[in-house]
């Protein structure tokens, strides 16, 4: 038996444990029509959802278009929602990011194959050229993966959600989140590779990022191996 909280058209149904715990009847009030409770909402949630697009498209108008179209979209609510208020938003986040590179790339049936710098063109975007070196390193390397493998890492290492929370953005099973974290590791590895060549930038940048430091020693391991290829899939 399913248990949820109804407040005015919305109900929210935790699907399990961690939903239960962290359903937010902020979210539940807001998408019921409370103006006061859905402004709270937005601002709560308003920088970090600037960051995801920001970081992904170079265009500052188009960022503006895409938060306009995302605060639109959020209050238009299902009747229930199964997963938390984070994922529920950056759920909306990616929907209006997606359908935006589906717009302008109408020779791509799915924009979430690609890379960023196929879908925007651009090798960096303002937002990234503006960071310290080993977060533009990051953000550089990032938009030369696999969008929805790029966007699990973020939702991973940056927003802290557990896999059912990115399955429940993805819109996949947790066990394929899995699959695109691993697989988005080791892009990340061939694209940080394919842009820096100096260890006190690797350095940094694994000190910055500690879950990306055991990464970076091995890439630094394979380049001091002399003949040898830090491509980890190059022949040995």
């Amino acid at each position: 038996m399913s248990f949820g909280l109804r407040v005015g058209r919305v109900t929210v149904l935790p699907a399990d444990r961690e939903v239960r715990r962290r359903v937010d009847l902020q979210l539940q009030v807001a998408l019921a029509g409370d103006r006061q409770a859905g402004n709270a909402l937005v601002q709560r949630y308003a920088r970090r959802i600037t960051r995801f697009y920001q970081a992904k498209v170079h265009d500052t108008d188009r960022v503006e278009q895409l938060l306009s179209e995302f605060y639109e979209q959020l209050v238009k609510a299902p009747k229930q929602i199964h997963t938390t208020v984070r994922a529920y938003v950056f759920g909306v986040a990616r929907f209006t990011l997606i359908r935006h590179f589906r717009t302008r790339n109408r020779n791509r049936e799915d924009p979430t194959d690609a890379t960023l710098v196929e879908l925007d063109v651009a090798a960096e975007t303002p937002f990234g050229a503006n960071q310290r070196v080993e977060t533009r390193l990051l953000l550089r390397a990032m938009r030369r993966i696999r969008l929805e493998h790029a966007m699990a890492l973020e939702m991973h290492e940056f927003e802290g959600m557990s896999g059912r929370e990115i399955a429940d953005v993805l819109g996949v099973p947790e066990g394929t989140v899995r699959s695109y974290l691993r697989k988005g590791l080791l892009e990340l590895h061939r694209a940080i590779l394919a842009i820096e060549r100096d260890p006190k930038v690797l350095l940094a940048t694994g000190g910055t990022y500690t879950w990306l430091a055991g990464l970076l020693r091995h890439i630094e391991a394979l380049r001091k191996r002399s003949g040898k290829s830090a491509d980890p899939d190059a022949p040995g």
